[in-house]
């Protein structure tokens, strides 16, 4: 490496550590701004955000002039904005974020401001509403993290905490006429339970199904779409179905058998509670759900049994390796058969069901069969365990009576010495 080259990198390298030294101020023992002198927590809470990694400082967004001690660093004619108002937010981060040219260097889109006019939230917030979402109260105002952190407002396992703190609030939701319970019931739900275990940060949040910026609430006619970029199958299935004319019209809809925002794993019991929700007892349309709900609930039965059989056989040494695919098969019959349930075709769920049957019959037989395999193996040993028996008895006897006659010949040898 010539002299100048190596020159030329160390001011590279200088210049580079300078800048970022700059960017952590006084949290790098560098004297303190005006700014952090003041609000020290706010600074240290910014250091964190996205914004500080992107050189943004507090000047980007309030303006003035931190290099002076006095109250004239807050002077309008140094360009100081101060604190946007709730009403000014959300055209004051549009400024930067709905700017193409700024956002392309960072990989980002720049129609969060253009979707927010159109969510339920925008729309109120236009007519001069103040006490909706805006930009802040979603993201945070100086401790913005990226969406992947997990520490962020916005990462799927915190969303519903950040919608919470309005839709939580029972004073603010009861001026719309809204629940406040919501996020409790999304909390108990299958799909936060999902997230809360780390499973799989992709199961739905608040975002999922009413959107981020877009924020509303979806349609009867749109929850089948929303669910079904999840659920893919049932979809299909729904189509094949004599519900799929509901369905279409927005007179049914999913969270008419799965609930709303408490959604759970259905029981078949809660599955035919929700035919007869709509259908009259002893109708039609009753009678093939109570079908559909006999063949699922016995199925179930014929699993338990099965599953208690290996276990039992199993305990009384029993190698059931050989019975493990079958019963793998019977479980994947039954689940297959709680999927078809939405086709509401009786038939069709019968028979993924004839496996469960069987293999609980022939499981039965095999148990059956292993039993009278041992009896007759007990059977067997009575001989040899009769002959293992004389042999001990025989051997005792021996023994006894060698023990006797040691016992004559010694009292003989003492009546000897005596004489």
């Amino acid at each position: 490496m010539s002299a100048k080259t190596l020159f030329t990198s160390l001011i590279g390298f200088a210049a580079a550590l300078a800048l970022s030294l700059a960017g952590r101020g006084w949290a790098a023992g560098m004297p303190k701004t005006s700014c952090e002198e003041c609000h020290s927590q706010v600074a240290v809470a910014y250091q964190a955000s996205i914004h500080t990694q992107a050189g943004m400082t507090c000047v980007t967004c309030h303006g003035g002039d931190p290099s002076d001690p006095q109250a004239s660093a807050m002077d309008p004619r140094k360009g100081f904005r101060g604190k946007p108002s709730r009403r000014d937010i959300p055209r004051f981060c549009a400024k930067c974020h709905a700017d193409r040219a700024q956002m392309q260097q960072y990989g980002l889109e720049t129609h969060q401001f253009e979707d927010y006019q159109t969510s339920v939230h925008g729309k109120a917030w236009a007519n001069g509403d103040t006490n909706v979402a805006v930009c802040s109260d979603c993201h945070s105002a100086h401790k913005i993290l990226a969406p992947d952190n997990p520490n962020s407002t916005i990462f799927p396992m915190n969303v519903a905490t950040t919608c919470g703190q309005c839709h939580s609030n029972k004073t603010l939701m009861a001026k719309y006429g809204l629940p406040a319970d919501v996020v409790t019931k999304y909390q108990s739900s299958v799909h936060a339970q999902v997230l809360a275990s780390g499973g799989r940060q992709s199961a739905p949040s608040c975002a999922t199904c009413h959107g981020s910026h877009t924020a509303l609430p979806p349609g009867a006619k749109d929850i089948p779409n929303i669910c079904a970029r999840c659920h893919v199958q049932v979809k299909d299935l729904i189509a094949q179905s004599p519900h799929q004319a509901a369905f279409s019209t927005g007179a049914m809809s999913c969270q008419n058998c799965h609930r709303h925002h408490d959604i759970q794993h259905p029981t078949d019991g809660d599955l035919l509670t929700a035919c007869q929700g709509c259908h009259a007892k002893g109708s039609m349309a009753a009678s093939t759900g109570q079908a559909i709900y006999d063949s699922i609930a016995k199925a179930r039965a014929d699993f338990g049994q099965v599953n208690g059989q290996i276990k039992a056989l199993e305990k009384e040494g029993y190698l059931v390796e050989k019975l493990k695919d079958p019963v793998q098969d019977a479980n994947t019959g039954l689940v297959q058969a709680i999927q078809l349930q939405h086709t509401m075709n009786p038939q069709a769920v019968d028979e993924k069901l004839v496996s469960t049957e069987g293999v609980a019959r022939d499981i039965q037989v095999a148990r059956d069969e292993y039993h009278a395999e041992l009896q007759e193996r007990k059977l067997e040993l009575i001989p040899l365990w009769a002959f293992i028996g004389l042999t001990a008895l025989v051997i005792y006897w021996k023994r006894r009576k060698c023990e006797q006659c040691e016992h004559d010949d010694k009292q003989a040898e003492d009546h000897t010495e005596r004489a």
